[in-house]
């Protein structure tokens, strides 16, 4: 539209960001100013009109209206010198052409639009994004110009396509609104686009083309496998409306929303449904979802009204909780003067109570540095006229509305509006997080991954687990040496701690603790651990060492931490003890439902489940058993089943099934990925799967031979270690020093010994490895003999799968010591002959199997190892 005198004319929202918060224009009478912008290319022309002007004589200033509309920076691009440059602009609109891709376009109300994606950086539209977001300022909250050269911005347009009304049926394209949005990084290949800002200029507004316009282009981020989610950086009122509806209308259409699922609360199905079909955040489709349950509840239905309420409720009460209980707390830590003092200079409740952490902090430096007294005493209720915090709300505070009463209702009994809270503390969870639950057999296996972890740009928050015995600070339990008596001291300590004010005892000295009181643990501390838990969060404690230290630092437990932190945390690393056995797995609190499970050296996984579900019995204890059995059998002989004689005849009890043991904890987790550089033969494990109902088609698998190069695998006197049942606890440290040293070192290991899995012989700690001879079990033990018979009425030739994939990870497992990382590399000899045979090379790892060379001679085995050793020497 060419006509200056007859466009669309309306009124900006706000003014503020050019004349300052009271959007007052000084030093004019009678003032007017008209911004006119081309609908096209949004250029803008100003025309300003006034009856007086405040005379500079006065020594006062008109404000310079332009200069405080277009920054200077931008006037140059944004603003025209005259009305007839101005007119120039309108009669080159028709050449106009949008930028970008059209993603969409509908009709409304006789209207043709289209919307375009834009994630170009070329000067030209640079200037185009530069003017329209001027405009922007006049109606979005805290709006700013975008550097469009960073290449994460991400525009969308939405133009109105108009006739030129030249008669030859040519169009032209009038900008109709924007959104620019923020690409963010999710791990790990993904991106959550967040919407900064958006805009409609006015005369499209209440004719439901904003809907559309925003369906548009989340229905293009939907489309992109990369996008995560959508969210919004602080979003205004009517934003807000819009997007709700846009997103309950689409939601409705998700059967998962249906009015029947609505009434049985807010599901992981539904969280799930929005993000994987709409790109909906959590936090956007728990409100969703509340508007739609309101939406579909009976007003007249007081139990569904009173159901619906109590739902909202559980999602406000656990943040109100725990200001409480920071409330409580600090009333507790000060003087009355104290809080006198922080009423008095703060009437606003966050600065309050800011104010009053600041009072704490104070007198904790204080009192580290000797200055004031400190007391454990409980300070004694504050009479009438002492100033203390109190609740001066009602206790219906996390209620909704009285929008929310059905008609009629006056509202709830404060009786009962208690009852309902009660409720929701009884029912109220912790906070959870999708996570990953790495377990391996030992310790230094948990925090290799630590150290590797630390090499990558991913920083989740960690938490290893483990039992009282690696993580107990307390001397005096710790010299117990043994689990189960650490443990039951750990109970007996909590459990005199509990109970302090019942153990003080009037004396003529005044009030003493008794002796009782003095056996209860100092680090069990709630302060202390909940801080040992902040430094779990803030990735600050990763390993069990740092924690441990931490808690000796802070007289804080690092068990009752780390136990605490999981829920919050993304990784947490495991033994296999915690993991696979259920009694300890629901101890510690570990929920398996919809997460994922990584198991490394994955080939233990069997024989760790058959040794945690069996149990031995000393000979001791076995003949004191087996004389009171047979006292219990003569005496009620005749009154026993059959059955039950032979079960006491049985006193060793061993797992022969470990397939349902593993099921169990496969079928509870989302996934889970078993890992290890030494599993084959995997067929067993692969069958102990099948057994326990999980599918063939459920299991895919991936070799990473790759990773080692032909070039990495292929006699002078050294120091030579041995490892022996009783080797001195240093001996790895010396073998590691001397193996540094030029002449070098020699190590005898034993295959299935301490030296033969999680430890790293990596460079120089491991150039050769030696296997002699095949280590095959025992064949005729009891428990060996006895899982084979069991193998073999499941499956054909079941027992000897068991019997040669022992006797096979253990060859494996000792060979992968000595290349620990890409660029590691190191010699292999096979002493066996059967090696060379099919049967036993099929079984070795995927990455040393079709490199092994056999039937060589002692001379071409020294020529080939020199020249192996002299090619990776000079990489």
């Amino acid at each position: 539209m060419n006509d200056m005198s007859t466009a669309p004319r309306f009124s900006p929202e706000m003014v503020y960001q050019h004349f300052g918060d009271e959007e007052t224009i000084y030093g004019y009478d009678d003032l007017e100013v008209t911004i006119h912008h081309t609908a096209q290319t949004l250029h803008c022309y100003v025309n300003i009109s006034y009856s007086s002007k405040v005379k500079s004589d006065k020594g006062l200033e008109a404000d310079d209206i332009v200069e405080k509309l277009v920054h200077s920076d931008v006037r140059p691009n944004v603003l025209v010198s005259g009305k007839g440059e101005f007119q120039q602009k309108l009669l080159s609109q028709k050449d106009f052409k949008p930028f970008g891709e059209m993603v969409h376009k509908f009709r409304s109300k006789g209207k043709d639009f289209e919307v375009y994606r834009v994630s170009e950086q070329s000067e030209e539209f640079n200037l185009f994004l530069e003017r329209i977001q001027t405009l922007g300022m006049f109606f979005i909250e805290c709006c700013s110009l975008t550097d469009n050269t960073e290449e994460n911005w991400l525009h969308y347009f939405i133009y109105e396509r108009c006739d030129t009304g030249e008669g030859d049926g040519s169009t032209v394209a009038n900008v109709a609104g924007f959104a620019t949005l923020y690409k963010f990084y999710n791990y790990c290949d993904k991106v959550r686009p967040r919407i900064a800002q958006m805009l409609l200029l006015p005369q499209y507004r209440k004719s439901g083309i904003g809907a559309q316009f925003m369906e548009s282009f989340l229905r293009d981020l939907r489309a992109t496998p990369e996008v995560f989610d959508v969210t919004v950086e602080s979003p205004g009122e009517q934003f807000t409306y819009l997007r709700d509806y846009v997103d309950c209308v689409n939601c409705m259409s998700l059967p998962e929303f249906s009015s029947e699922n609505l009434k049985n609360g807010y599901t992981e199905d539904m969280r799930l449904a929005c993000l994987t079909k709409l790109k909906i955040s959590k936090m956007q489709s728990r409100r969703v979802y509340e508007i739609l349950r309101y939406r579909a509840t009976n007003k007249k239905d007081k139990d569904a009204l009173k159901a619906q309420r109590i739902d909202v409720k559980k999602r406000l009460y656990v943040p109100m909780k725990r200001s409480d209980k920071d409330w409580r707390r600090l009333n507790m830590a000060l003087t009355a003067e104290e809080l006198r003092q922080a009423a008095c200079g703060e009437i606003d409740e966050d600065n309050k109570f800011s104010t009053l952490v600041q009072i704490l902090t104070k007198r904790i430096d204080q009192a580290k540095q000797g200055v004031i007294d400190i007391s454990r005493k409980r300070k004694a209720p504050a009479r009438h006229n002492d100033f203390a915090l109190v609740d001066d709300e009602p206790t219906d505070e996390a209620s909704p509305s009285e929008e929310y009463h059905s008609d009629g209702e006056n509202g709830k009994s404060s009786a009962n509006l208690l009852d309902e809270n009660r409720e929701i503390e009884q029912e109220e969870e912790p906070p959870k997080c999708l996570k990953i639950f790495y377990a391996s057999r030992t310790h230094s296996q948990l925090e290799q991954l630590i150290d590797e972890l630390g090499k990558t740009r991913f920083q989740s928050r960690v938490v290893t687990c483990s039992s009282r015995g690696n993580l107990c600070v307390n001397e005096e339990v710790k010299k117990l040496k043994l689990n189960h008596l650490i443990n039951e001291k750990c109970m007996e300590l909590r459990k005199n701690g509990t109970s302090e004010k019942d153990k003080k005892q009037k004396t003529e000295e005044g009030t003493k603790r008794n002796r009782s009181c003095a056996k209860s643990c100092e680090f069990h501390n709630s302060s202390q651990i909940e801080d040992l838990v902040n430094g779990v969060l803030a990735n600050k404690l990763k390993t069990a060492l740092q924690l441990t230290k931490e808690g000796i630092s802070m007289k804080g437990c690092p068990y009752f931490a780390s136990r605490k932190a999981v829920p919050q945390c993304q990784l947490v690393l495991l033994p296999y003890q915690v993991l696979l056995h259920e009694g300890t797995r629901n101890a510690w609190g570990i929920d398996l439902k919809d997460n994922v499970i990584v198991l490394d050296e994955a080939h233990n996984v069997l024989s760790t489940i058959n040794s945690l579900y069996s149990s031995e019995v000393s000979e001791k204890s076995l003949a004191l058993a087996l004389k009171l059995i047979r006292e219990y059998n003569a005496k009620y002989k005749l009154l026993l089943k059959a059955k039950n004689l032979l079960y006491m005849k049985q006193f060793r009890y061993i797992l022969l099934n470990p397939a349902d043991r593993l099921a169990e904890v496969v079928k509870a987790c989302r996934a889970t990925i078993l890992i290890g550089g030494t599993m084959e033969p995997s067929q067993l494990l692969v069958e102990t799967l099948s057994r326990g109902s999980i599918g063939p088609d459920s299991i895919s698998r991936f070799s990473c031979a790759h990773v080692i190069d032909d070039s990495q695998l292929l006699a002078r006197k050294k120091t030579v270690f041995a490892e022996s049942r009783h080797s001195a606890p240093n001996m790895l440290a010396d073998y590691s020093t001397a193996a540094r040293t030029p002449k070098g070192a020699i190590l005898f290991a034993v295959m299935g010994g301490k030296m033969s899995e999680g430890i790293n012989f990596s460079d120089e700690l491991g150039r050769a490895v030696i296997v002699i001879g095949l280590p095959y079990p025992n064949k005729t033990g009891v428990e060996l003999r006895e899982r084979m018979r069991f193998l073999d009425s499941q499956m054909p030739n079941g027992g000897n799968m068991l019997y040669e994939s022992m006797c096979m990870h253990s060859v494996n497992q000792s060979i992968g010591r000595a290349i620990r990382h890409r660029k590691d590399y190191a010699a292999v000899y096979l002493f066996d002959e059967r090696f060379s045979q099919e049967p036993t090379r099929c079984k070795l790892s995927a990455w040393i199997g079709d490199r092994t060379q056999t039937n060589l001679g002692f001379s071409e085995i020294i020529q080939k190892s020199n020249a192996f050793f002299k090619a990776n020497s000079t990489k």
